[in-house]
């Protein structure tokens, strides 16, 4: 049989599992989806802004100088440049067929658009897409429709790479299983501080059980346990013990009782015996000697019956069954 402190240590453990990952879920799908929302709008924001540049000046389409446009800030090295072209905004402007009629220098080569999202395009929509190159990154791609004289007219394509998304993301992952499994660790050996805080008035209860006999029936449990619950099983066992002494009491004033009933006729009994036997004697002698004692054996029997109707009562079973009319 398995102690109440494993299965108590257990069962919270594994409830405070429980609500370590439905919280761990919640925080990785509400932090992901503020962190695709920002990149989302960052990119939008990026994208929208030279939508407008070239709606207002569509003469921008048709100069040979591009650059590649990088974030506010940032500073090109020579050692980081890879890295910086997969944080920085590349940009295509393709036609409604999807070639490409403008990008930035120096810009990664894409895969074809798909027709889905053209189509979409041709009918003002903003199309998100998230594309998995073949060397395992990740890029986020915004489609912006270029509008002349109300007409979509092109498509702004403007990427970002999601390296710092997942390596966000990785980060955070890490962050919850750690502080899950300092989580577990300390609720495992809280929970065994607690368990031994909650048994210990439990078992001082126990080790007052063991050591009341018969003989020690007016030793009483002192709980000094600070729950309102502990104390109550404390008075109710001094309660039983209590119920337990008196009849105890009254059991051994009732065998005193009837010790002392029965002694006295067997004693009057053994003196008329014995007289009787101290010599010869008459019949009409004996015959008084044998009536005393039939008086005497027929008080016993009395008595022995009123001791076992008594016991009867004191049974599990009574041997009257009382009704009410």
């Amino acid at each position: 049989m398995s102690s109440f402190r494993a299965q108590f240590r257990l069962y919270t453990v594994a409830l405070i599992a429980v609500l370590l990952g439905g919280f761990n879920v919640v925080v990785y799908t509400g932090f992901h989806s503020l962190l695709q929302q920002y990149v989302d709008g960052r990119l939008f924001g990026f994208a929208d802004t030279l939508a407008e540049l070239i709606e207002q000046r569509p003469e921008l389409l048709k100069r040979s100088d591009h650059e590649i446009v990088v974030p506010r800030g940032a500073q090109v090295a020579d050692d980081r440049m890879k890295e910086l072209r997969e944080v920085s905004h590349s940009v295509h402007i393709l036609a409604l067929d999807g070639t490409v009629v403008w990008q930035g220098s120096a810009v990664v080569p894409r895969p074809s658009v798909d027709e889905a999202v053209l189509a979409r395009g041709k009918r003002g929509e903003v199309v998100y897409e998230t594309l998995e190159m073949d060397s395992g990154v990740s890029v986020r791609q915004v489609f912006v429709p270029i509008r002349q004289q109300e007409e979509v007219r092109y498509l702004l394509q403007a990427e970002e790479s999601l390296a710092f998304f997942r390596r966000t993301h990785r980060s955070l992952m890490g962050l919850l299983m750690l502080g899950s499994v300092a989580v577990l660790a300390t609720s495992w050996f809280g929970s065994g501080w607690l368990a031994r805080k909650v048994l210990d008035p439990v078992e001082a209860l126990s080790r007052t059980a063991e050591s009341i006999s018969e003989s020690a029936l007016r030793s009483r449990a002192n709980l000094n346990a600070p729950f309102e619950e502990f104390e109550r099983l404390a008075q109710a066992f001094n309660a039983m013990l209590d119920r337990l002494q008196r009849a105890s009491e009254s059991q051994r004033r009732f065998t005193d009782y009837a010790a002392h009933e029965m002694k006295t006729p067997l004693t009057v009994m053994q003196g008329n015996l014995e007289v009787a036997l101290q010599r010869s004697r008459s019949a009409e002698d004996y015959r008084d000697v044998l009536v005393s004692n039939l008086d005497q054996v027929q008080r016993l029997i009395v008595l022995t019956r009123s001791l076992l109707t008594l016991a009867r009562f004191a049974g599990e079973r009574p041997p009257v069954e009382l009704s009410v009319l």
